[in-house]
């Protein structure tokens, strides 16, 4: 496991450039991007693999980010933004592909986001894979503020999701595709606009 930012008034930064990282080594790895104090993930080029990567813990790790730029990030379990703090992914370029992304996950984690510009988030549709070369997103579940307002926002390449559960927050496409199999409104206010 990685941990960035592990106690209150800790900073943990980590860079990886080109080259990767696997923690997928048998039972659960995580990286924590800011568990108790800041924590900012640089991915740029590179391949990075683990099971879960959870940004924003805890309440005291609010503006904790991961920022990607192009590369690989493969998550076999969660990628959780925003669980107690405020926490955001800044993806431009790269391939993301997560079996469950949630934004926003308890009170407490108001104001987290997820970005989408350019990037490429993978698919398993050979029928669109071909049309995006750049910019696509793949989640089998996806949920927008479930304990807190979250906000997913979008300006180009493409989404692909076969559940998206939104409680209280807004998805914001101002360019690109973003394709879900299944939208449920639960609790909250829920917005596409």
């Amino acid at each position: 496991s990685i941990i960035l930012g592990n106690s209150t008034g800790s900073h943990g930064i980590y860079y990886l450039r080109d080259g990767g990282i696997s923690l997928n080594t048998g039972g659960v790895s995580s990286v924590d991007v800011g568990r108790s104090g800041l924590g900012q993930f640089y991915h740029i080029n590179g391949k990075h693999q683990s099971s879960n990567v959870v940004i924003a813990r805890e309440l005291n790790a609010s503006g904790s980010l991961y920022r990607m730029t192009d590369g690989e990030l493969n998550i076999s379990g969660q990628l959780l933004v925003g669980v107690r703090g405020q926490g955001s992914f800044d993806q431009n370029g790269g391939t993301v592909d997560a079996n469950v992304l949630e934004i926003g996950v308890q009170s407490g984690s108001a104001g987290s986001n997820y970005h989408l510009s350019g990037g490429n988030a993978f698919n398993h549709d050979p029928l669109v894979d071909g049309l995006f070369t750049d910019g696509k997103l793949d989640t089998s579940f996806m949920r927008l503020g479930a304990g807190d307002s979250a906000s997913f926002s979008q300006t180009g390449g493409l989404s692909i999701t076969n559940q998206l559960a939104i409680h209280d927050g807004a998805i914001t496409l101002n360019g690109g595709l973003f394709i879900a199999n299944e939208i449920s409104n639960h609790s909250g206010h829920g917005v596409i606009n």
